[in-house]
């Protein structure tokens, strides 16, 4: 039967097919089962494995009970820009040092802080820097003063910085960049 094709077969019982197929074809059959062989064992076989190695067994979960605490209250305004109805506070004497590209008036700065530094009785104050050439403003309540003495001092940083082009003096104003 060597020569004769498979076609002849087809329509035989499939365990005397196998049978026959072995001996007629014998190493053709081997390839054959072979090649079956190989595609089981790449589409069924490892896609199996890795689905089996990936799939991790239930873990047991603990809930761990969270207790959350309430955040501190915040801290109360010191003398700030805001009272407690959230308007803003009025600064008896507002100067603001800005530039306009070339950085602050040094030489005023430096004058205006020597004034403050020397000054008595000491002038509380609040100080907010706001931009990147040295923009910086001053607030102050002049509370530690009269309302005579505060006149005065006003007069005195007015006429110390007539000169000076790039500073705002502002009275009874909100302190703009405070943070």
């Amino acid at each position: 039967m060597p020569g004769k094709s498979m076609e002849r077969f087809m329509n035989c019982d499939p365990f005397l097919l196998d049978i026959q197929y072995i001996k007629l074809f014998g190493s053709e059959f081997e390839k054959h089962y072979k090649t079956i062989f190989m595609k089981w064992l790449i589409f069924f076989f490892v896609p199996l494995c890795l689905l089996l190695v990936s799939c991790k067994g239930e873990q047991k979960v603990t809930q761990k009970e969270i207790v959350q605490t309430p955040p501190p209250p915040p801290p109360p305004p010191s003398g700030g820009s805001e009272d407690a109805t959230n308007e803003p506070v009025n600064y008896r004497l507002v100067l603001s040092f800005y530039s306009i590209g070339s950085g602050i008036d040094n030489a005023h700065h430096e004058k205006w802080v020597e004034l403050l530094n020397k000054h008595s009785p000491v002038l509380l104050y609040d100080k907010a820097g706001w931009g990147r050439e040295g923009e910086v403003d001053y607030c102050l309540m002049l509370k530690e003063l009269k309302p005579d003495e505060q006149v005065k001092f006003i007069a005195s940083v007015k006429e110390l910085l007539v000169k000076c082009e790039w500073v705002h003096i502002e009275e009874y104003k909100p302190c703009k960049n405070k943070k």
